[in-house]
């Protein structure tokens, strides 16, 4: 993300994908959330609701932090991308939570409720009966990948081809 992006972000506005924070605090963990519980999104840290970059002052270890709070406040934990632009000398934090990254965790679906003036995000483990965690992988794998090669998935899930072939048996056995 560099300098145009985000000012291109900034004259979109707020949006259900976008949101301005002035700081990085609790309600910017919130939005974290509520972007994880849906399609993804970019929080905009040092920016007034108005758009305007008020600018944030980051530590050496101003981001590791952040990535804490977040990984400690949210299960599975969310781990987002972080950049920092530079603009007109003040200093923006962008969080971007991706969709396809969401997606890279087939076996959790998530659940997000609004109760009063909080939020309420629920996380929920997909199992498919009688399928290991690394089998249900593979199945999961094979269905999006339909006509690849037990080399081909080797590469790609870096599993051993004996194992992938084990597994893959198991899978036929119980007609997955």
């Amino acid at each position: 993300m560099d300098a145009r992006n985000v000012l291109s972000l900034l004259q979109e506005g707020e949006s259900e994908k976008l949101e301005f924070k002035t700081s990085f605090k609790s309600d910017a963990i919130e939005s974290i959330v509520a972007f994880a519980n849906s399609k993804g999104g970019i929080l905009l840290v040092g920016v007034q609701d108005d758009a305007r970059i008020s600018g944030v002052t980051l530590g050496k270890e101003s981001l590791q932090n952040y990535i804490n709070q977040i990984k400690q406040n949210t299960a599975p934990a969310v781990i987002p991308d972080m950049d920092i632009v530079t603009i007109d000398g003040k200093t923006v934090l962008v969080i971007t939570i991706i969709e396809k990254e969401l997606k890279s965790y087939p076996h959790v679906s998530f659940e997000f409720k609004e109760i009063a003036n909080a939020m309420q995000m629920t996380f929920y483990k997909k199992n498919i009966e009688g399928i290991n965690e690394g089998i249900n992988s593979l199945y999961i794998f094979i269905k999006k990948n339909p006509s690849l090669r037990i080399p081909q998935m080797e590469k790609a899930l870096h599993i051993p081809a004996k194992t992938l072939e084990r597994w893959i048996k198991q899978l036929k056995e119980e007609d997955k």
